[in-house]
């Protein structure tokens, strides 16, 4: 009897321990528990296995998690070679170019069988136009988050205090902008308008139809520095330039010198997004406690035509490497993140306790929502595109001045946004290869024009002699190529 006793509560330890094992089956999932799972992501700015969301996704979804993360310097490089070597990772965080890459060498798993099976939520959540983002021949190789939704990024600031005391109204079209920056030298010792090195201003290049990046033009995508209005848009800053109405330092301004200009009182207008607003506005308030400063919005051009392209676009795609043994563990991590009352809680927090939602109109209870939620940007896995683009911005009302420029660059969103007809366009190979170095001699050409080191003559020859032939037609032709396809 006693053996008896014995060998059943041995059976019973044994059951247990069995029902809490670790050991994986022949594919590397875990039979009985949950495993560790292992992602790579990109760079943050502090320890993601440290954050408190880390506790909170682990409590949540059951699976422990290891967080490694890419160097900010030469990451394509380290993903390469963590790639080639089988590095043990389950889940990778890719920006599109990243996943393109590793998508064409077959690194990667196609999903869609693990998508039927165990990603239920992930397919409520994601869009069916967004999967068309991360598919090849039918197959999916990755989880698509795009921006959390589409808005204006950026916009003039403008001093409306300075222009109060001169009687001018905050200026619409072309020819207000110019009288204004005329009066403000006229008058003040301050820079009409700051900016530099980039001479591409979206405020100003709506007045010449320049909207968006790529425009259609008789069927054809043609890029904004081949439109023929390009050439009276630069003419006009060159002018703007000659006239001393605008910075001086243009050419060797850098970013950081340009915002501090504008805080500390120097300047009348900068061009910046409504994320740069905690750096211009407090430091100016704080000096100049009677500024007011508001947004210039795009400019009307001489046909009524007004525009700014809208920000859209493809951020990360969560993917599975296809040596991966743990792939459905991967998967159903991912979808447990996704079910909507767990991804309320991992993005947002507690209601009641670090937000409140009334109406779909969601906003944050400070302090505790950005101790609890300020890092949880970094952890997602795509994102619920029915409910989160209400829900993000909680997040930006963390801060009372972004909140508020945001709503001014997009109360109007209707009247004066343009999709870019290559915001979901794949990276392409003629951009990757070529596209840095074109910029750079784009804004170099610009400041020697600027400058008066070149004439407008002599910017055909820069478009056709330089541009094109290092690689920019190539790039027009692959971007052509992909277009027309789109319209079979």
């Amino acid at each position: 009897m006693k053996k008896s006793i014995a060998l059943l509560f041995l059976s019973f330890l044994l059951v247990l321990a069995g029902c809490t094992s670790k050991e994986s089956d022949s594919d590397g999932n875990v039979k009985n528990g949950k495993s560790t799972l292992k992602v790579l992501g990109f760079n943050a700015p502090f320890d993601p296995n440290k954050s408190v969301m880390a506790k909170d996704i682990e409590d949540t979804t059951g699976y422990k998690v290891e967080y490694f993360m890419l160097p900010s310097e030469n990451p394509d490089q380290k993903l390469n070679i963590e790639i080639a070597s089988r590095a043990d990772y389950d889940i990778l965080a890719l920006s599109p170019s990243q996943f393109y890459t590793l998508a064409s060498q077959g690194a990667l798993l196609p999903l869609n069988d693990l998508l039927n099976d165990y990603g239920e939520n992930i397919k409520k959540a994601i869009l069916p136009e967004s999967w068309e983002l991360t598919t090849f021949d039918g197959e999916i190789f990755g989880i698509p988050q795009k921006n959390e939704r589409a808005n204006i990024e950026g916009g003039l600031y403008v001093r409306e205090d300075i222009l109060n005391n001169m009687d001018i109204k905050i200026p619409t079209n072309l020819d207000e902008f110019y009288d204004a920056l005329v009066k403000i030298k006229e008058e003040t010792n301050l820079v009409p308008l700051t900016g530099g090195p980039q001479i591409w201003i979206p405020t100003i290049f709506s007045a010449f139809g320049l909207a968006t990046d790529w425009a259609e033009v008789d069927g054809s995508l043609v890029p904004r520095l081949l439109m023929p209005e390009t050439k009276e848009y630069i003419a006009f800053m060159k002018k703007l330039y000659d006239e001393g109405l605008l910075d001086k330092d243009w050419a060797i301004n850098q970013p950081a010198t340009v915002k501090e200009k504008f805080a500390s009182g120097k300047a009348a207008f900068v061009f910046g997004s409504w994320n740069d607003s905690p750096q211009l506005v407090p430091p100016l308030k704080e000096s100049e406690p009677s500024s007011i400063i508001s947004i210039v919005q795009p400019l009307e051009g001489k046909d009524g035509s007004v525009g700014i392209q809208a920000s859209q676009r493809l951020m990360w795609i969560h993917a599975i490497p296809r040596y991966s043994k743990k792939h459905k563990d991967a998967i159903n991590f991912m979808d447990k993140k996704l079910q909507f009352d767990n991804f309320q809680y991992l993005t947002l927090g507690v209601e009641g306790e670090t937000f409140t939602e009334e109406n779909d109109i969601y906003n944050p209870i400070h302090p505790l929502f950005s101790e609890k939620r300020q890092d949880a940007w970094w952890y997602l896995n795509g994102m619920d595109e029915h409910k989160y683009p209400d829900m993000w911005l909680a997040r930006i009302k963390k801060d009372e001045n972004i909140f508020h420029y945001f709503q001014e660059l997009n109360n109007p969103y209707d009247q004066y946004a343009k999709s870019d007809p290559t915001a979901w366009a794949p990276p392409m190979d003629s951009e990757s290869k070529n596209g840095q170095a074109l910029n750079q001699a784009e804004e170099d050409f610009f400041i020697r024009f600027l400058l008066g080191n070149e004439d407008l003559n002599s910017f055909d020859n820069f478009i056709e002699n330089t541009w094109k032939e290092d690689g920019g037609a190539e790039i027009v032709k692959e971007v052509n190529d992909w277009y027309s396809e789109q319209k079979k």
